[in-house]
């Protein structure tokens, strides 16, 4: 694997790395986030957890459709909409599927 771009993601506090075995757009890639200050969005996980997995991330080609699909579904966003990401063109939201999977979802879409 290969770090193939970093970033910050002002909004959450956190410095973020994406890791994988290609850049190209659509390969699968980890992102990697540290808080960098500290309100930081992850601090709570990290103290709760420890390191590990934080969430899953899937790119949409319409963010709001599937925020309001997932909302309209039973899911409880974290964000009131989306919001800057820490890559150039990336727009994210946070959204928590519910106790029955503990699974926290980051939607991102990348401007065309």
């Amino acid at each position: 694997m290969v770090k193939f771009d970093e970033g910050i993601a002002e909004t959450y506090g956190v410095d973020c790395q994406f890791w994988g075995v290609g850049a190209e757009p659509g390969a699968a890639a980890i992102e990697l986030v540290a808080p960098n200050r500290d309100d930081a969005a992850i601090h709570g996980h990290l103290r709760r957890s420890g390191a590990g997995l934080y969430h899953v991330a899937f790119e949409v080609d319409d963010i709001d459709a599937e925020l309001r699909r997932l909302r309209d579904g039973g899911a409880t966003p974290v964000d009131r909409g989306p919001c800057a990401g820490a890559r150039a063109g990336m727009r994210v939201c946070f959204v928590y599927l519910g106790t029955a999977t503990g699974l926290l979802v980051e939607l991102v879409q990348y401007d065309a």
